[in-house]
């Protein structure tokens, strides 16, 4: 029962750790985690880590490139409701999924806080688009008036 109990707590460390590498938890939550579990984590390479069981033994781990573990980064809720406002119903779906996908695109290429900068900059684009076209409609309508 002893080593199927650490093998369990085994497996959680090394979610523990890949959930570290991908900046999920910090590593001072990393550090009290495995504490409370009885084993010590540090690290023995480039992402590389030494686990000490509470038996003194030690595994190597190194963390898996599991994308189901990485957090998927959100766009910023009011930009998405700014854009949920401007658009027609039949649109909406269709422009919402493609500015996720750009939006997580960007996030992975050149991190989260230029990706929500960008995706605020296209909803703002959109913005004025519509203001303009609308303005022009305003112009082209009300200049008709009062002719002969």
């Amino acid at each position: 029962m002893g080593d199927a109990d650490n093998y369990r707590k085994l497996v959680l460390i090394s979610a523990f750790i890949n959930a570290y590498d991908v900046g999920g938890i910090t590593g001072e939550q990393l550090r009290s985690l495995t504490i409370n579990f009885g084993f010590t984590v540090r690290p023995a390479g480039p992402s590389i880590y030494e686990i000490r069981g509470p038996d003194r033994s030690v595994t190597l781990a190194r963390p898996m490139p599991d994308r189901s573990m990485q957090l998927t980064p959100q766009p910023p809720a009011l930009a998405e409701r700014v854009l949920a406002c401007l658009l027609p119903p039949w649109r909406l779906e269709e422009a919402l999924g493609d500015a996720q996908e750009a939006y997580e695109l960007m996030a992975e290429r050149q991190g989260v806080r230029f990706a929500r900068f960008w995706y605020r900059w296209q909803v703002s684009m959109v913005v004025l688009h519509g203001a303009f076209v609308g303005i022009c409609r305003a112009i082209r309508i009300w200049s008709g008036f009062g002719q002969v």
